[in-house]
């Protein structure tokens, strides 16, 4: 900087002899030496800061690192996990959540069939993967009743399930989820099943499936047990006169809304899970024990059931042995 003072006195005396051309030198002179402390002035900052920038990036992308690493394997556990859920078991077996695959003996044989129960929850089904993996039978929704607003409702897959499980060469029979506050929307809820079947045959009864929902507004929630044992009583009078098997489903709580004539007089199909065996006083013909088998052609979880071979007598659960 002192040689620089030293060039600008020179110039100074020299610019006596001519003024107009030391102005000119003198702004020159100025304005590079601004433009040098400024660059100085900029420089040092960089100068430090970045080094500490850089380091700090560093860290930062080496902290980042493990949570890339983290959140791409909780996002493969959680791949793995929902396959776990959703991937099929091998051809022959049947698994459940509870067990693996029930079966029934009287008197030292074995007595029953596995089957499941679909409705369109279940999406489009591979019925020949299905009965490959090993079930016998299939109890297929034929439509709903509004638990609002009382609307009969037809389920998207019931002709594509019947008819794929039938080809396949499962039995067949269906259930309807009822939601009927008198007897005659009850007698309306069975004319529209027998319009729906417009005459098949089945293998399996046709099940009147009347359950309270967890929604508040639900209508049917607040039915007396008389009232909801004279509306199950004409749905089945109405499918027996059709010569169809008419059969109830419900778990322990739903059953106990029933007259108790109505649960000896009908076929009855029971729903307890996380049982090695089931705990109805009653008699009963098909146990749905889980409702998160895995099953081949599925691909979402599925109830299963035994079947208590109905060629067999109907026996209290005390003489029913369980594998």
């Amino acid at each position: 900087m002192s040689a620089l003072r030293v060039f600008i006195e020179k110039v100074k005396v020299g610019s006596r002899s001519d003024d107009g051309l030391g102005e000119r030198i003198k702004t020159v002179i100025i304005g590079v030496l601004v433009g040098v402390n400024l660059l100085i002035f900029l420089a040092i900052p960089t100068l430090v800061i970045l080094p500490i920038f850089s380091q700090a990036e560093e860290t930062s992308a080496s902290t980042q690192v493990p949570r890339a690493s983290q959140s791409s394997q909780s996002q493969q556990t959680l791949q793995r996990s929902t396959q776990a859920e959703q991937a099929p078991v091998g051809a022959g077996s049947v698994t459940g959540e509870v067990d693996s695959t029930k079966s029934y003996e009287i008197n030292g044989s074995a007595s029953s069939r596995i089957g499941i129960d679909v409705s369109d929850y279940q999406g489009v089904i591979d019925w020949q993967a299905v009965a490959k993996n090993g079930i016998e039978f299939a109890i297929v929704k034929v439509g709903a009743r509004g638990y609002i607003g009382g609307t009969l409702i037809a389920d998207r897959q019931f002709e594509a399930n019947i008819e794929g499980a039938r080809k396949a060469g499962l039995q067949v029979g269906v259930y309807f989820f009822s939601q009927s506050i008198n007897e005659a929307e009850a007698l309306e809820e069975a004319d529209y099943v027998l319009a729906k079947l417009n005459g098949r045959a089945l293998d399996y009864p046709v099940v009147y499936d009347f359950e309270s929902v967890s929604d508040s507004e639900g209508r049917g929630n607040g039915l007396s047990a008389a009232q909801r044992s004279a509306n199950a009583g004409v749905f089945c009078e109405r499918i027996a006169a059709a010569g169809y098997t008419p059969m109830l489903y419900g778990n322990r709580h739903d059953m106990a809304y029933y007259d108790y004539t109505l649960l000896l007089d009908y076929d009855l199909w029971f729903a307890e899970y996380d049982s090695r065996e089931p705990h109805a006083t009653y008699p009963i013909d098909i146990w749905q024990f889980t409702s998160s088998g895995v099953i081949n052609g599925i691909g979402t979880r599925v109830d299963l059931n035994v079947h208590f071979d109905t060629d067999t007598p109907r026996q209290l659960p005390g003489n029913i042995i369980i594998h």
